[in-house]
């Protein structure tokens, strides 16, 4: 940060401790397939769902902590 002359750094954590269900985490995704079309991202969910599928029925999902560092460059 020094090096590129960032000043004011700060760094923001969140963890939202949300897990969903399999049924549900399954919806949210095929829903994301469709909203990324609207935005000209064509996503193959049928492929995608048979590399993560079974993990997804198993586990249902499990949302990561988020990190989010900024600063103020000089």
């Amino acid at each position: 940060m020094r090096k590129n002359r960032v000043i004011d750094a700060e760094t923001l954590c969140y963890d939202p401790k949300e897990k969903l269900l399999p049924k549900d985490a399954e919806r949210e995704l095929r829903l994301s397939v469709e909203w990324a079309k609207t935005l000209g991202v064509k996503v193959d969910f049928e492929s995608f769902w048979n590399e993560v599928g079974e993990i997804v029925r198993k586990e249902g999902r499990v949302y990561s902590q988020l990190a989010l560092l900024r600063g103020t460059k000089a």
